[in-house]
């Protein structure tokens, strides 16, 4: 790399000032647009010039075709660095993407077998409830019905009492 080249950052070679840049396309740089379908860029015009002017190549010199080539491998190699930055960006975004489908998925699938579970846990719960409250349900109704029981024995009991002295009453009023 040359002197100009390492110590300035738009590559001006030594000598060349503005009006130079303003001069008309040499055929090599005309050559080199054609070959990328663009405009060339002030650095790469600036690289053509410098090379004939420092390797002293003539407008007519068959090496140029090299150097234009050369050039043009240049240019797409200045722009690896982008294309893989957008390439690892495009990786990123689709690896991304389907990772957050595979989240979601996973998500859906615990929550579901959740609910699942829950629910299996209610019904079982409420299954021992059910179970439970029939149980003392029952319990409650035979004490209250054996309570009763006793309660209406002893009633039935003094009923009968009362009839039989009622009866024994009347019947010694009867023969007395």
């Amino acid at each position: 790399m040359s002197r100009a080249m390492e110590n300035s950052e738009t590559f001006l070679p030594p000598g060349l000032d503005d009006e130079a840049q303003e001069e008309p396309l040499s055929p090599q740089i005309k050559a080199f647009e054609r070959l990328v379908k663009r405009a060339a860029t002030d650095a790469e015009k600036v690289r053509l010039l410098e090379t004939a002017r420092t390797l002293k190549i003539s407008d007519d010199d068959a090496v140029w075709v090299i150097f234009v080539a050369l050039q043009y491998h240049l240019a797409l190699y200045e722009q690896m660095p982008e294309r893989i930055t957008q390439a690892q960006q495009e990786l990123f975004d689709q690896q991304q993407a389907q990772l957050d489908r595979q989240f979601d998925a996973a998500r859906k699938k615990q929550k579901d077998s959740m609910q699942q579970i829950v629910a299996q846990a209610q019904k079982a719960f409420l299954d021992d409830a059910h179970k439970s409250v029939n149980l003392a349900v029952e319990a409650a109704v035979k004490k209250h019905v054996k309570g009763a029981q006793k309660y209406g024995a002893r009633i039935a009991w003094g009923v009968l009492a009362g009839w039989l002295a009622g009866f024994g009453a009347a019947f010694a009023l009867m023969y007395l």
